[in-house]
Formats: structure tokens, C-alpha cells, sequence
């Protein structure tokens, strides 16, 4: 059995916008919010052609993905929520029979969650959670509703102590 370890090549062409900002001059507590936003437009064609003939995008490449973030920091508060959100994507061709199907993870939105506090300068304690929404991949081959796997990940939520010595 014969079979390439990369393609002929593609192209990626995109943009990204992103901002961050705090909010220092809003009153009291809340001048400790602040906010990180990000998104990309990342078109992509490669070699790979699907089960029809048509242009397939670079493997791995989502077209659009967003970051969204908010967080607090003020004296010994410190608060994070952060949105990753990805469209779907190519992974690769799939053999079946004497076709070759396009594989593709669908889009996915991950929400991760972190909150400390400063007991003294050298003690802190906090809590952080990742996959708050128990967000799964799941792949199809070719067409939405030709299932092909699907890769599980927990919820993750950890506590501890930090000491600065």
C-alpha cells in the first residue's frame, strides 16, 4: 500500500480581528473587567478532492473561529471565563471501498472557567474548570449524517492552594 504523507500543497489565506481592552475607568469594582475577543476568517484549499471532485480545504483548518474572554482582576480577586469556538473542520480522506471520503470533525464551542483569590502576597487559592459544557467532537464521513466517531472530553473542574516562596 502506497500513500502520500502530506498533499501537493494548498493555500490559507485569512484575516483576524481582535481587541482587548480593560474597563479601568468604569467606577468601583467593576473597573476591574476587561475583555479579550478575537476572530479569524481562514479560507484554505489544498489538493484533496472529495467523493464528488470538489476542492477540499487544508486538513485541521476551521474557516472561522472565535475567542471570546472575560475577565476580573481587582486587588486580591482574580476571575476568567473564556468561548473558543470553531467551525467545522477537514481531517483527512478515508478509504471506503474504492471512494474516498472527506472527513470532517463538526464545529465545536468549548467554555472554560477560572477564579482565585490572594489569601496573603504568598498564599492564594483557587478553582478552575475546562470543558464546563461537556463538549464533544464528533466526525462524519462525507455527508452530516454519516457518523464516524467521536472523541469525549470531561468536564474538568480542580482546586488548590499556591505558595510563592
Amino acid at each position: 500500500m502506497t500513500r502520500p504523507a502530506n498533499g501537493k500543497g494548498g493555500l490559507i489565506k485569512g484575516v483576524e480581528i481582535g481587541l482587548q481592552t480593560t474597563f479601568d475607568y468604569l467606577p468601583g469594582l467593576l473597573s476591574g473587567f476587561g475583555t479579550q475577543l478575537n476572530y479569524t476568517l481562514s479560507d484554505s484549499s489544498s489538493s484533496n478532492i472529495d467523493l464528488f471532485g470538489r476542492t477540499l480545504p487544508v486538513p485541521d483548518n476551521s474557516r472561522h473561529q472565535v475567542n471570546a474572554i472575560v475577565f476580573y482582576q481587582k486587588g486580591p480577586f482574580q476571575g476568567r471565563v473564556a468561548m473558543n469556538y470553531r467551525s467545522k473542520r477537514f481531517n483527512g480522506l478515508t478509504p471506503a471501498g474504492s471512494d474516498n471520503l472527506a472527513v470532517f470533525t463538526k464545529p465545536t464551542n468549548y467554555l472554560d472557567a477560572s477564579l482565585s483569590y490572594d489569601v496573603t502576597p504568598r498564599f492564594t487559592v483557587y478553582v478552575q474548570g475546562t470543558n464546563l459544557t461537556q463538549e464533544n467532537e464528533e466526525r462524519y464521513a462525507q455527508f452530516k449524517n454519516f457518523y464516524l466517531d467521536q472523541a469525549i472530553f470531561e468536564r474538568r473542574v480542580l482546586g488548590g492552594v499556591r505558595i510563592r516562596l
